[in-house]
């Protein structure tokens, strides 16, 4: 059992792996210097370029992996300030 928990840490960690990228919500699983390649490409051709060109793409969503979710929230200035109005609830301490 201890072999098993071994080996899924391992293709939890490895990015070429597919359980890594489902688990990841990638698109498909790439290899760390996949990534790497990809990164210098991009800073190749946006320095060769005279306009900023797009960058290649990645197999993760820049929305999907964006903390608060890819859902945006708008609120008008006075529900702001009414939220921040209220008092905050002080968590217990455990000892």
């Amino acid at each position: 059992m201890v072999e098993l928990v071994d080996l899924v840490r391992a293709l939890l960690r490895d990015p070429s792996s597919r359980l890594n990228a489902v688990l990841a919500g990638w698109e498909f699983p790439v290899s760390r210097e996949w990534l790497a390649l990809t990164d210098l490409f991009d800073m190749q051709l946006s320095s060769k370029s005279k306009r900023k060109p797009k960058p290649y793409p990645r197999p993760y969503d820049k929305s999907k992996t964006r903390i608060g979710g890819s859902k945006k929230v708008s609120r008008t200035p006075a529900e702001m300030r009414a939220l921040l109005a209220r008092p905050r609830v002080a968590k217990p301490q455990v000892h």
